[in-house]
């Protein structure tokens, strides 16, 4: 039988790489004539046979490649594919899980060509960057790669765009979260009305600090959810960053009226006490605040420690401060409130058996074992920290 042409073996693997099920229908066809081409275009069928929606159309690419192929030598390609049968199971990072990726990124730049060619394939690498980014934190920079594989090949596709956006605006990267914020505008070209796209607009201008900018995304937020609490506390708490009697006045309207509108939110409650608290420093409506917050969400850890913080910062009631910090890490261990319990059992207590064991505590839970500034503590705290930390590494 005739070879077929180089043109003939380019646009067989066309038909082959198609999104058309009738067109892989009948390069596949064509192939049972040309049985040499398999050893040639074996790539596009392995492709078929793993990626591939329709299960009839994958098995039968899997009895083409039966025909080149030993049972080991297929054995070997499907490997490379196991992570996104495996995927939609993970949840925990692990020896196997790093096994799957690893021998997917061994064969995955031989076939990006031919993947980059067919959007449902490329669009597989959505699923993959998602749980990724979702549930295995040692492996973002891995999911980044994968949404914009999936973005290449799917450049209106919503969702890979906002979760693209979602991790590049967390990147310390300055150039990241400008990139976080031009995917975010495309993304709310597509979808105008989407008040996720726009919440996260508003998060990454105030970041940015272009308040402007976040108090016109979070307004248009508001104008379609405008009985939200969050979304009324969010516009709330960036005009308090913005000059002006107009801002300060619109701030305390939000933030107070939120409670109203959300009163068995603990966030809402928070920010209206932080408000109280920081603004306007009417310390007892703000205790009274933070307590009618925890009446309604008594496990909120922002609650119960920042109520702990102003008894012991405010009221010197250093023993009620402990009890709550003591609460709040019992529920949830977070920087910020072990170094202010390091703090508090140093510099108040002199307790160095408990300030060490939660130093220690704050090592282990700091990654990569580095303590930073948490960006919400103050001039003070950080100061007063690094002195209790000298304090007792120096015992």
């Amino acid at each position: 039988m005739e070879k077929l042409t180089k043109e003939a073996h380019y646009n067989l693997s066309q038909l082959l790489l198609s999104t058309d099920h009738r067109n892989v229908e009948l390069g596949k066809e064509l192939l049972k004539n040309y049985t040499d081409a398999v050893a040639i275009l074996y790539r596009e069928l392995i492709l078929i046979w793993q990626l591939n929606e329709d299960q009839n159309i994958r098995k039968s690419s899997h009895q083409l490649l039966k025909t080149m192929f030993t049972k080991a030598e297929l054995t070997v390609f499907k490997k490379g594919f196991n992570l996104f049968l495996k995927i939609a199971d993970v949840y925990t990072y692990n020896a196997k899980v790093q096994k799957w990726i690893d021998a997917h990124e061994a064969i995955r730049m031989d076939y990006m060509p031919l993947i980059a060619q067919n959007s449902a394939y490329s669009l597989k690498y959505y699923d993959l960057a998602y749980r990724l980014h979702q549930y295995l934190e040692t492996c973002l920079d891995l999911a980044e790669a994968y949404y914009r594989i999936a973005l290449k090949g799917n450049p209106e596709h919503t969702s890979t765009l906002f979760y693209l956006a979602f991790l590049l605006s967390h990147s310390a990267l300055k150039d990241k979260k400008e990139e976080a914020v031009e995917l975010y505008l495309k993304g709310l070209q597509i979808r105008p009305k989407n008040t996720a796209i726009l919440t996260n607009l508003g998060t990454l201008y105030k970041q940015l600090k272009s308040f402007q900018l976040s108090y016109k995304y979070y307004s248009e937020a508001l104008a379609l959810k405008p009985n939200s609490g969050v979304y009324m506390g969010n516009l709330g708490k960036v005009c308090v960053l913005m000059d002006g009697e107009k801002y300060q006045q619109e701030a305390r309207e939000l933030l107070g009226g939120a409670t109203k509108v959300a009163p068995n939110s603990g966030l809402v409650w928070h920010r209206w006490a932080n408000y109280l608290w920081l603004e306007e420093q009417d310390y007892d409506a703000a205790e009274a605040a933070y307590l009618s917050g925890l009446a309604v969400a008594p496990d909120d850890i922002d609650l119960i420690g920042n109520l702990g913080e102003l008894y012991v910062d405010i009221r010197g009631e250093q023993d009620k401060g402990l009890e709550l910090y003591k609460r709040a890490l019992e529920i949830e261990f977070c920087t910020y409130r072990l170094i202010t319990m390091v703090t508090l059992q140093v510099e108040h207590y002199k307790d160095y058996e408990q300030g060490k064991y939660y130093y220690e505590e704050l090592v282990q839970f700091s990654l990569p074992n580095k303590i930073t500034r948490d960006s919400s503590l103050t001039e003070r705290q950080w100061t007063a920290f690094l002195k209790a930390e000298g304090l007792l590494l120096g015992v």
